[in-house]
């Protein structure tokens, strides 16, 4: 409250409040858990929270500052018991309001909420410093960027007690020496500054001087207040905020009282007092603080509401498609969760008792009851803006929510500024309190605290707040005058100012308005700026000034800004000081306030080690600048490093494949930024001096286009010569050279064709081969031919030839027919050797890893055993390809991601006899693995410990969609099992000629992507990152395109991609996508020059408007290259198109047709 009604700013200290019970808690004999400290920061956010919430610095004295000349109502003046009565009426709304946005935004969406994440991060770190090397816990970063904590692997027990040597008890001692000096210079530190402020605020009451030092004069101190207040308590706040935020406030701070001020006063717009918030120039420049602070508000809030509203619109424009969403299981148990009947009967309860308590405290003339329910319910809705805001960005709008809702009481109680300010006030306490609550829940979601204990925590430190805010509340208006020198009280000004401006519109100063449509403007358009280069993690970004902090420098006078600077100031000197000291080399004891020992760098430390691989770049070995995704493989480099690498190379620098170009990535570029924030005196972090940055970004600027394998002048002169007449030919230069074209098919017809119709050697080709007449026809494969996975010329594919390829991606070689391959067409071009053997005599000798990327249903924990066990028992990959032989017997099944088991094209097993390439062959052995191991698991034949195999069963079992992301209810459930639950039956319905669909926006894929089963898993990348069929809308309905294709999920740090073909390239979808995941009562029938096989009814997968004609697209599967890849086909081109390499590829036969059964 003391710092709330100083600077109408509130910080929810919960980072402070985990820190500090740490420290508590050592002085017991057994410190807190990670689960008790969450608990312990919650019930202390929600107790400190409280005074923002329930209005004891904005709403209440608003109320109090009434004039009745102004408003035609007196000052309501609140005392101890209204008091206490007010905050029971709002105190709980927002408590019972977190668990429903729990489940949707915390459990289904996923979203970061930054400060809750950083607090999990710093106890996480301060338990594993305690705990050291015996942690059984680690900390991991999950798909959606959010820290997780979770169980290692088991390790088997060795049988004897292994011999500790001297050297390791010495290290011991000293560690713990170091903990103990640790903890002791943490409490000297707490405890020499808070006697310090102490000392200094005492010696204030006997020499005033102290707290109002002329710093400019006499003169411009008692004219213009500019003097200064050396309090520690505002150095402190200030260090709190940051030098940003504090700078933000400084320049407005000159703006307001060095140039608007003297400005308002001088022309006589405003000749009172300079101090007078009704006549002077204080008041003046409220009314720009108050357009600066909506403006920047209401734009901050604008792509929350615009995401919003772009769903639903998406939603409302598929028309043919059935949004489906699925359910995402919880991932705690019924036990440990709030029940509905709870939050439903506790929010009817707050509502109807805090009608009531209103209308007692502030009588039926100064609001109706009607309007105090439908504040409770403004601040429902609101609070979901405000806490998915806050998810987002780490900044809950309450500033806009309150005047949404203030905007809205306007026009229901026009002219009464009472009930404007009331009903604004409870809207605004549900939407505050939801939001920061839900930062406490993040916080237990990631360290597994019970959601039932934190609301326990969170109704008591709201309950006991009502009583300490109140309370406090009352003896600051016995001691100072609120508003007030001592205590300003800024935003109450703000509440009374908006609440008089839109009901009646008057009360305007003179020649105020210009100033306010200006400032609104400009403020609008830096604010979407900021945002948008927060967005793309521009580092530069955090520098531009905040909207708020800006306004506030007008709203405080200079005595408190400036202390506030001093803070910010110490703040960044401190840091640069601790990165200079360590770029030097120097020991880290010689930082001031012991750094080396501050548990700020032992977590930097640990965040080093768990993000580096993350952040790094693979050619520099150090923090990514400006870091570049390499296409198509996507790996990442720094942009300068980038662009050197692919001077001399047109290859990947980790995964050697081509290169065909580059783009920014703006998902590396935000874990960068996250980095820096949670570890800024990291040795990567120091490592990266502003020298080196500069140097770095001369060389690489965002959004430049490379040149790949460039060479020197001289030899691409002589290139361009000696190639100019196969420029004539293929009519393509060098420069335009790229990976789209590397990977061509050879004109030369197929060696066993003969144009002529006859056996051109010892095989009869189905239909002779013609030469491909243009650039389109160099990308389709004819009817009865693939091509040879090394030199990419035509071979047959008659049915008496299926032993010449694999049996289960279809590929195969010249040399498998007799014949030699061709020479390249290219120096640059694709060629993969294909190492085809007989299926029993595959050799896994080299080093080759254990196939488990979907053996278990992508569940971590059940992978973690497996691998284990196999370590302790060098059981190798050669030993599990012969158990899976013997136990399967003569064939192998084919995977999911092969196709449809019953009906995919050719059979659904592979013989041990049958020729199959390497990597098919792990494809094999990672489909059998789960039902070997279920059966050698079942039949005692292996050991396991017992904390293992005495799980209970999930019902769900391998089929399990929250291990997937949950890795607790991994832990605690036995997942090498059959599904056991019977799905909840649905009302029956038919399904739409496209199926029940998932319908999102391309971007918002990466957080919002649907759950699925491990068996909806039909299709895998070259990497076997997953792929599911989808269709792209391009432009507005009606006339709409509705392109089939795919959605690949790249992993962490590369997003989710939805790729179409259109014109014979291979494009990025950028607008509304049509998942379809749910394949329930499909198959995949074979099919051929795009005709449908009789009795079929084609899935439809979208449209394509051509000429006044709308052609049905339908799904299609075509093997390409070793992969299975969808697509599209349409009847009337006679061909089916997969997008491949940056272009689109046409085949004529050998596809798959997505039927309904």
């Amino acid at each position: 409250m003391y710092f709330g009604l100083q600077t109408g700013w509130i910080s929810m200290m919960s980072m402070q409040s985990a820190l500090l019970g740490y420290l508590f808690s050592l002085f017991y004999s057994r410190p807190m858990t990670r689960q008790e400290l969450v608990v312990l920061q919650t019930t202390a956010v929600a107790t400190g929270t409280m005074p923002l919430a329930a209005g004891f610095v904005g709403v209440i004295p608003a109320l109090g500052l009434l004039d009745y000349k102004h408003d035609n109502a007196h000052p309501v003046k609140v005392g101890l018991f209204d008091g206490i009565l007010w905050g029971c009426a709002v105190a709980l709304f927002g408590v019972f309001l977190a668990p429903p946005l729990r489940r949707q935004m915390i459990i289904k969406e996923e979203l970061v909420f930054p400060s809750g994440t950083a607090t999990a991060q710093l106890i996480s770190v301060l338990h594993e410093t305690q705990e050291g090397t015996q942690d059984e816990e680690r900390t991991y970063i999950s798909q959606s960027g959010s820290r997780v904590t979770r169980r290692r692997g088991y390790e088997a027990l060795p049988a004897e007690e292994p011999d500790v040597s001297d050297q390791d008890s010495v290290d011991d001692g000293e560690q713990n020496q170091l903990e103990n000096y640790d903890i002791a210079q943490s409490w000297k530190i707490l405890g020499s500054s808070f006697a310090a402020s102490a000392l200094l605020t005492l010696s204030a009451y006997f020499f005033p001087v102290v707290f109002n030092i002329p710093l400019f004069g006499v003169y411009l101190a008692r004219e213009w207040l500019w003097y200064f207040s050396p309090s520690f308590s505002y150095v402190g706040q200030g260090i709190i905020m940051g030098f940003p935020t504090t700078l933000s406030m400084s320049l407005g701070m000159v703006f307001g009282w060095g140039i608007l001020s003297p400005l308002s006063k001088f022309k006589g717009w405003a000749p009172g007092p300079t101090g007078d918030m009704i006549v002077g120039a204080r008041g003046w420049i409220l009314w720009v603080a108050l357009a600066i602070i909506c403006a920047d508000s209401f734009v901050s809030i604008t792509p929350t509401i615009y995401r919003l509203l772009r769903s639903a619109y998406l939603t409302l424009l598929s028309k043919g498609a059935v949004v489906v969403s699925e359910e995402i299981p919880e991932d705690e148990p019924a036990s440990r969760l709030v029940p509905n009947k709870w939050v439903w009967s506790g929010l009817l309860a707050s509502v109807v008792v805090g009608t009531v308590l209103v209308w007692f405290v502030f009588g039926y003339e100064g609001i109706k009851p009607w309007a105090t329910v439908l504040g409770f319910i403004m601040g429902a809705v609101l609070s979901h803006l405000g806490a998915r805001a806050l998810g987002e960005t780490d900044l809950n709008p309450v500033s806009a929510l309150g005047k949404i809702s203030q905007v809205f009481f306007a026009f229901l109680q026009p002219g009464n500024v009472v009930a404007n300010i009331i009903a604004g006030g409870v809207a605004e306490a549900g939407a505050q309190q939801a939001g920061d609550l839900m930062q406490d829940l993040k916080t237990g979601h990631l360290l597994h605290a019970s959601p039932r204990a934190q609301f326990y925590g969170q109704m008591i430190g709201s309950v006991l707040s009502i009583f300490v805010s109140a309370i406090a509340y009352n003896l600051y208006t016995r001691a100072y005058t609120i508003p007030g020198p001592q205590f300003p009280a800024p935003t109450a000004y703000v509440w009374l100012s908006f609440a008089r401006l839109i009901g009646s519109g008057g009360g305007l100063p003179d020649h105020i308005k210009p100033f306010i449509i200006n400032a609104a403007v400009i403020t609008a358009l830096i604010a979407s700026f900021k945002a948008q280069a927060l967005t793309r993690g521009k580092w530069w970004a955090k520098w531009i000034p905040s909207g708020v902090a800006f306004a506030i420098g007008f709203l405080n006078t200079p005595s408190f800004t400036i202390a506030r600077l001093i803070g910010g100031i110490a703040e960044l000197l401190y840091r640069r000081r601790v990165a200079r000291l360590r770029s030097n080399g120097e020991a880290a004891s010689d930082v001031e306030c012991t750094d080396r020992e501050s548990k700020e760098d032992v977590s930097d430390h640990k965040s080093e080690e768990l993000f580096r691989s993350l952040v790094t770049c693979g050619i520099c070995l150090q923090l990514y600048v400006d870091p570049v995704a390499l296409l198509n493989c996507l790996h990442l480099a720094c942009g300068a490093c980038a662009k050197e690498w692919l001077k001399s190379s047109k290859s990947c620098h980790e995964c050697r494949g081509p290169v065909r170009g580059v783009h920014d990535s703006h998902y590396a570029l935000a874990v960068v930024e996250a980095y820096h924030s949670v570890a800024p005196n990291s040795s990567l972090c120091q490592e990266r001096t502003p020298e080196v940055i500069a140097a770095l970004r001369e060389q690489y600027k965002p959004g430049q286009k490379l040149t790949i394998g460039e060479e020197s002048e001289e030899s691409s002169d002589e290139s361009r010569s000696d190639s100019s007449e196969s420029e004539n030919e293929d009519n393509e230069s060098p420069e335009e050279e790229s990976y789209y074209r590397e990977l061509r098919l050879h004109n030369d017809s197929c060696p066993f064709c003969d144009r002529a119709g006859g056996s051109g050697g010892e095989f009869m080709c189905p239909v002779p081969c013609a030469r491909p007449a243009d650039d389109v026809g160099s990308r389709t494969v004819p009817v009865g031919h693939t091509i040879c996975s090394e030199c990419h010329r035509f071979l047959p594919t008659r049915s008496d030839l299926l032993h010449l390829h694999c049996a289960v991606c279809t590929r195969t070689t010249c040399s498998e027919f007799g014949k030699s391959c061709l020479p390249s067409l290219t120096a640059a071009e694709v060629r993969v050797e294909l190492e085809l053997g007989v299926l029993r005599d595959a050799d896994f000798r080299g080093d080759y890893e254990l196939p488990l990327t979907h053996a278990f249903g992508d569940n971590e924990f059940e992978r973690d055993i497996f691998r284990t066990w196999a370590t302790n028992t060098d059981f190798s990959l050669q030993d599990l390809f012969r158990e899976i032989l013997a136990f399967r017997g003569s064939s192998l099944p084919k995977a999911s991601w092969h196709g449809n088991a019953n009906e995919a094209i050719g059979s659904p097993y592979v013989s041990v006899d049958d020729k199959v390439c390497t990597s098919c062959v792990l494809d094999l052995v990672e489909a059998s693995l789960f039902e070997w191991w279920i059966c050698k698991r079942q039949s005692g034949a292996i050991e396991l410990p017992e904390d293992v195999t005495t799980r209970e069963d999930c019902w769900y079992g391998v089929e399990c969609r929250t291990a997937r992301h949950n890795y607790r209810h991994a832990m605690n459930y036995n997942h090498i099992c059959r599904k056991t639950s019977i799905d909840q039956q649905t009302e029956s319905h038919d399904s739409p000629e496209n199926g029940n669909r998932y319908v999102a926006y391309s971007g918002d894929l990466n957080t919002t992507f649907p759950a699925f089963s491990p068996s909806a898993i039909i299709f895998r990348d070259k990497g076997k990152e997953l792929s599911f069929m989808c269709s792209s809308v391009r432009g507005t309905e009606p006339l709409a395109d509705i392109i089939p294709g795919k959605a690949t999920v790249w992993g962490f740090g590369y997003g989710v991609y939805v790729y179409y073909g259109e014109e014979g390239q291979e494009h990025l979808q950028d607008g509304s996508v049509q998942l379809l995941i749910d394949t329930k009562g499909m198959h995949w029938v074979p099919a051929s020059c795009g005709v449908v096989p009789e009795g079929c009814r084609p899935v439809v997968g979208g449209r394509r408007v051509s000429a006044g004609r709308t052609l049905e697209l339908h799904h299609c599967a075509v093997w390409w290259y070793g992969q299975r890849v969808p697509g599209y086909v349409c009847k009337d081109s006679g061909y089916a198109a997969i997008t491949w390499g940056g272009q689109e590829w046409y085949f004529k036969d050998n596809y798959e047709l997505l039927c309904w059964k």
